[in-house]
């Protein structure tokens, strides 16, 4: 079996894991997924606020502390290189020298640092999805950074590596505090994997939107761009469904989904949008639920990623507050 690596953040500093082992968690928090895939690795040095980019593998100079300096998984028959972390000093770590993967060779290791303290970004071959350059963007929510999303009315409550988007009862639609959205700031997309690990409060009677959502105003009103999951909570559908939804310039396609648990009772599970020219799937808590392969209803415009609830416009005022959390999300292009 090919070892693979992950690297997650938190609070400023990188740690790793090899696999199949596994790192360990906590009862509330599931492990960061891995931010680089496939091809031949070259570590560079990582140092607390630097990044790891590139370059031989001589080692990764541990800076006070001893931040940790890795090469990502190899393709097969490649050679994992790891730039072991000191407490003071520098060690000497291998070459990544295994096969290359179909897209050639990657430059491994995330942001050591980052704004903020959290979210890492870093790179891998294999061309990634729809022919993307393969780069990985996790963000453990540990704080909220400014500079990486924007909030539309209201900004989630950031602590402890969880986001809480807070709608609160009282107040009328369009205004701070009914409407809690993040966008992804620094790129748009037209393909990508787009996960995040969620859970939602008591359901409410009010018609309350909660998902995650890849947007675009389009060139006219009618003419919008979007795939999304989610629900809008005032519908028929029962406490373990929701919808998969797919539209381009205003054409689209709504698929029913039974996640086959209680979606309202406050347990993590993870959504996953994955989507290039072609297709668009929907993986929840690692299965396939559905795939749209019509080509006239699968958005080729870039869009923003887009996370969290709003109460819908022209809905009654909530009577209770209603929370959408999430642990981490991560993006792949």
């Amino acid at each position: 079996m090919t070892p693979m690596v992950r690297l997650y953040v938190r609070g400023g500093s990188v740690l790793a894991c090899l696999l199949p082992l596994c790192c360990s968690t906590n009862s509330d928090q599931q492990s960061l997924p891995q931010n680089t895939v496939g091809g031949s690795a070259s570590a560079g040095d990582a140092s607390s606020g630097g990044s790891a980019s590139g370059g031989p593998s001589s080692g990764g100079n541990a800076a006070s502390g001893g931040t940790l300096g890795i090469a990502g998984n190899t393709a097969s028959g490649g050679t994992l290189g790891i730039a072991g972390n000191t407490a003071g000093g520098a060690t000497t770590g291998g070459n990544s020298s295994g096969g290359d993967a179909s897209g050639g060779t990657a430059s491994a290791g995330a942001s050591a640092g980052g704004s903020s303290g959290g979210a890492a970004v870093a790179g891998s071959g294999g061309g990634g999805i729809g022919g993307g350059t393969g780069n990985t963007f996790t963000e453990p929510f540990d704080t909220f950074d400014k500079n990486v999303w924007s909030c539309e009315y209201t900004c989630p409550t950031v602590s402890g590596g969880f986001a809480q988007f807070n709608l609160l009862a009282g107040i009328a639609p369009n205004n701070t505090g009914s409407w809690s959205k993040i966008r992804y700031k620094p790129r748009r997309f037209t393909a990508g994997k787009f996960s995040v690990r969620f859970s939602l409060g008591a359901r409410p009677s009010h018609a309350v939107w909660w998902g995650v959502a890849l947007w675009d105003d389009g060139p006219s009103a009618d003419q919008f761009n979007e795939i999304n999951f989610g629900y809008t909570t005032d519908e028929s559908f029962t406490n373990t469904q929701l919808l998969f939804e797919s539209t381009k310039r205003g054409q689209g396609v709504s698929l029913k989904i039974d996640a086959g648990v209680d979606l309202y009772d406050g347990s993590y599970h993870v959504g996953q949008l994955e989507y290039d020219s072609s297709h668009v799937a929907f993986y929840f808590d690692g299965k396939l639920m559905k795939t749209i392969t019509d080509t006239s209803v699968i958005p080729t415009d870039a869009m923003d990623l887009i996370i969290g609830p709003r109460l819908v416009t022209g809905a009654a005022p909530l009577s209770a507050d209603f929370t959408e959390s999430a642990d981490w999300a991560e993006i792949q292009w």
